[in-house]
């Protein structure tokens, strides 16, 4: 495969149409449009300042579930041997939320490939868009956590 097949290729696996970015951001899709852009490219999605200032719970809001767990329980266990460790959940968030957001689009999109566009738009919106409630409580949760360990 030549190098314009393999970039063609790499493209179109990283790729969505604007109305599944719709279906799935719902809310701040101006923000999204700015940061995603045209790239293909799933790592170059910039800083989120969200991400930095209230990480866990900017993650929890976007459904981020499974990586706000994962980067809870690598950076809690770093914290036995760095105390200051549990500090880097904003910069991860700010560095890497927007691509982490990006690729749960890009995988969504991927594997609802066979279903009819109504259908996946209802997936798009059950899996994206934002979750309020979640927030408030992973945000209280780390609140009585900082209070408790005082």
């Amino acid at each position: 495969m030549d190098e314009q097949n393999k970039q063609s290729a790499a493209k179109n696996r990283n790729a969505f149409e604007q109305w599944q970015k719709n279906s799935f951001v719902r809310e701040n899709i101006e923000y999204y449009d700015r940061k995603w852009g045209s790239s293909s490219d799933e790592l170059d999605a910039g800083w989120n300042w969200a991400g930095f200032l209230i990480g866990p719970s900017w993650a929890v809001y976007r459904k981020l579930y499974l990586e706000a767990a994962i980067v809870f329980a690598i950076l809690s266990a770093l914290a036995f041997v760095f105390p200051t460790a549990m500090s880097l959940y904003g910069w991860i968030f700010a560095l890497g939320g927007n691509a982490m957001y990006r690729r749960k689009l890009v995988r969504i999109v991927k594997n609802s490939e066979g279903l009819g566009r109504e259908e996946q738009k209802a997936l798009l919106r059950k899996k994206g868009g934002t979750n309020p409630i979640a927030a408030a409580i992973v945000t209280i949760a780390f609140l009585v956590l900082i209070f408790v360990s005082l």
